[in-house]
């Protein structure tokens, strides 16, 4: 099979089959939202494995085995610094937009009064919750989150990037990839306000936009993770953190702020500034222009 034919295949079934699930989710929702959109990061996996015929190394090139021997500090920054990003994105937000802080965290509240919970019935104040929730993400979140997010690193990173670079290098495959990671979360984004919510000015086609942004920026460290640890299990790891602490932010902003899009999630217009920035410099420093 030639690599055109595989690269089709791979696109039909990573989209076909995701955006199937997504509209599925969203028609279904509540409980049934979650669960199908996460089966849908599995949908790149599953094109690799069509488009492939198999998922070993001899058959797509992706390290499946751990390299944590002699790579280890790869998966510490994989674990740790997706956590320390977005806190330092959630800060330079609030100190551009001090009005959006809510030390009280009404957002907290509101999200346990939409679960039909109240906050004087916790056993803990406020505050002890949103600290476990920090906890969670540096300590195990990643990990399981990252059993999910390997479904979609086999295919963005583990062949969608280094089939692109190949044929337009490293900075355009990255680029390339980038997009097309958008542009999968499309019907998300477009239908249900995710990533950004609702009311933010253009949407949901600027935030579409920014989106293109800010996948491109972190799949641009991503990638720098599985070419430093050579194991698709650096970038799984990697995903799983940013899955995990990219919403701490949110905890402490205003709950009638109608929309993300500006942050504090690191994908915010100004909150992503620290992840671009980043994201710039890997991109341009000198590095492998196949893979």
């Amino acid at each position: 099979m030639t690599e055109n034919k595989r690269f089709w295949i791979y696109i039909a079934v990573a989209f076909g089959g995701g955006w199937l699930l997504m509209g599925l989710g969203m028609l279904l929702g509540g409980f049934w939202y979650q669960g199908i959109v996460a089966a849908a990061m599995f949908m790149p996996l599953l094109g690799v494995l069509l488009s492939h015929g198999g998922l070993s190394e001899a058959r797509t090139g992706i390290r499946w085995k751990p390299t944590i021997p002699g790579h280890g500090k790869w998966y510490l920054l994989a674990w740790f610094g997706p956590a320390v990003l977005s806190i330092v994105c959630a800060a330079l937000y609030f100190l551009l937009f001090p009005a959006r802080f809510d030390g009280s965290l009404s957002y907290l509240t509101t999200q346990l009064e939409a679960a039909g919970a109240d906050a004087g019935d916790l056993p803990f104040p406020l505050p002890v919750l949103a600290a476990i929730q920090l906890v969670q993400a540096v300590t195990y979140a990643p990990f399981l989150n990252a059993l999910l997010a390997v479904g979609e690193e086999t295919g963005w990173r583990g062949y969608l990037t280094p089939y692109l670079t190949r044929r337009f290098g490293r900075k355009g495959g990255i680029v390339l990839a980038g997009c097309l990671w958008a542009l999968w979360h499309g019907p998300l984004i477009l239908c249900a306000g995710y990533e950004y919510g609702t009311g933010y000015w253009g949407a949901p086609f600027t935030g579409m936009l920014l989106m293109c942004v800010a996948t491109t920026a972190l799949g641009a460290l991503l990638s720098f993770a599985q070419e430093k640890a050579d194991s698709i299990w650096a970038p799984a790891l990697c995903h799983g953190a940013v899955n995990a602490a990219a919403g701490l932010g949110i905890l402490f902003q205003r709950s009638d702020i109608p929309s993300l899009f500006l942050g504090p999630t690191p994908f915010g217009l100004v909150a992503g500034i620290p992840l671009f920035a980043l994201a710039a410099f890997v991109l341009l420093r000198p590095g492998k222009e196949t893979a």
